[in-house]
């Protein structure tokens, strides 16, 4: 009878308090029971969104009523990572959500699988058996639980920035930060890496670290701390065979062409690439303004880009390439694809986008998220972008170039910072390679920028928006 009014009062706060989240918002876009928490994050070129809506083994999804602890269980955790690291000694970044929610989506699969229905029940045994499964889920992937996941989401791990948890600001206190580093050696084990082992085990350590926000919501708790209170690094070194703690650098065979073609495009290509954008535009904006249709814009679009006559390279008498034509072929992976003007024109913006990118990170060594925080807009007394200042040497000799960002990588929040971008005698009239780069950038993004409708903190950037969603 005490059992049972146990249970009871225990399902009454459980109820009682998954009302309460009912209204809660978790960022400015997103409330407690979306299915997908777009967070908010300050980083520049980052976007934090977590699903909660996925198959599970027995066949149902984890958004199904028979799941309801667990789903709130890893959302107590992640948000409580957010808010309070507590006894995990850092509180995380959104921008750090991904690994660990990589890693709830991995253990929610695993107890399903197993039978486990509450956190409570993650007890040394259940710990040890994760562990022991571990290599299998890693080289099987969703083969390890059988034909329920044959419709499972593609969810490559590949994806995932594993070094946003490992950095010195979201890990542990105590934990160690360098990990073994040992040779590949070509084998199968070699896809035991560092970041996948850890990934799936550091949502061990967030749970107890969250145990009283499970506790106020009358969940299931871990007891005691994870894997016996052994560290991070030493679990996960345990199990992995291969790790490399570093990205090595590409080989000289790879490098120099990579720069070439940069160059190439930037120096020699960048100028048509703008031109052709701004006919688009430029016609797309009267086509609207006058109340044309859509296919009279396209139309009208596709004709003047393909009237367009492009410029010679630096040291070549001819054109780079020949006009465009209404359709093209090319192939692509063995197979022949059609594209027409408009594609040229979106293939040729990202390629120019991508040569600037590249002679940032090699020749000044920003990384890609210090480049997404480069703010735009123009200086009208340098006539220079205005994320660029310009001071001189010591001697008076030389002019030099910062260039100014936001770095992220390692803070616990996003401060600005300089970078010497280049010099040039002081009198010269020549632009440095990689000042040109960041002019080209913003000459590129300035237009898109003001179409993008994105809220003023993204709006300000030289590149509002970035990766595959550009594609």
């Amino acid at each position: 009878m005490q059992n049972r009014n146990f249970k009871k009062a225990a399902e009454k706060q459980r109820d009682s308090a998954s009302e309460s989240r009912g209204i809660l918002r978790v960022s400015s876009r997103s409330a407690w029971t979306d299915l997908t928490w777009d967070l908010d994050n300050p980083s520049p070129g980052q976007i934090s969104r977590i699903g909660w809506d996925f198959l599970l083994p027995d066949g149902s999804r984890s958004t199904a009523k028979k799941n309801f602890e667990l789903l709130e269980s890893f959302r107590e955790i992640i948000l409580g990572m957010i808010e309070d690291g507590g006894w995990y000694g850092r509180t995380l970044k959104p921008g750090s959500t991904s690994v660990l929610a990589t890693g709830a989506r991995h253990l929610f699969r695993w107890m399903v699988f197993r039978g486990l229905r509450s956190i409570n029940e993650l007890d040394s045994a259940a710990q040890q058996r994760y562990l022991d499964d571990i290599p299998f889920l890693i080289v099987c992937g969703d083969e390890f639980y059988g034909h329920n996941m044959d419709n499972a989401e593609f969810e490559p791990d590949e994806e995932i920035d594993y070094d946003e948890v490992t950095s010195d600001v979201d890990v542990p206190s105590n934990v160690e930060l360098e990990p073994y580093e040992e040779e590949a050696d070509g084998s199968q084990s070699d896809l035991m890496t560092w970041g996948k082992v850890r990934c799936r085990i550091i949502i061990f350590y967030a749970a107890y670290a969250q145990g009283h926000r499970l506790k106020k919501r009358g969940f299931g708790s871990m007891f005691e701390e994870p894997f016996g209170g052994k560290k991070i690094t030493d679990v996960t070194a345990k199990l992995t065979s291969c790790t490399v703690g570093k990205t090595p650098p590409l080989p000289d065979e790879v490098a120099a062409p990579l720069l070439s073609k940069a160059i190439e495009w930037v120096l020699g290509k960048s100028e048509d690439v703008i031109a052709l954008q701004k006919i688009h535009n430029d016609i797309r904006d009267n086509g609207l303004e006058n109340g044309h249709c859509v296919s009279y814009i396209s139309c009208s679009i596709r004709k003047a880009l393909m009237e367009y006559e492009f410029s010679a390279m630096p040291g070549s008498p001819d054109p780079w390439r020949a006009k465009l034509e209404k359709k093209e072929v090319h192939v692509v992976d063995g197979k022949f694809v059609t594209h027409g003007a408009a594609d040229f024109l979106r293939y040729s913006a990202n390629r120019t986008r991508d040569a600037c990118i590249i002679l940032l990170m090699y020749l000044v060594g920003l990384r890609p998220g210090e480049i997404c925080g480069i703010k735009g807009g123009l200086n009208e007394e340098t006539g220079l972008p205005s994320c660029i200042e310009i001071r001189y040497s010591r001697s008076g000799l030389l002019e030099m170039f910062y260039l100014r960002s936001i770095v992220s990588k390692g803070k616990a929040q996003p401060s600005e910072a300089e970078w010497l971008l280049a010099c040039r005698p002081v009198g010269s009239i020549h632009i440095p390679l990689t000042l040109f780069a960041v002019i080209v950038l913003q000459r590129l993004f300035s237009p898109w920028r003001r179409m993008s409708n994105m809220p003023l903190s993204n709006f300000e950037w030289v590149m509002p928006v970035v990766g595959r969603e550009n594609e």
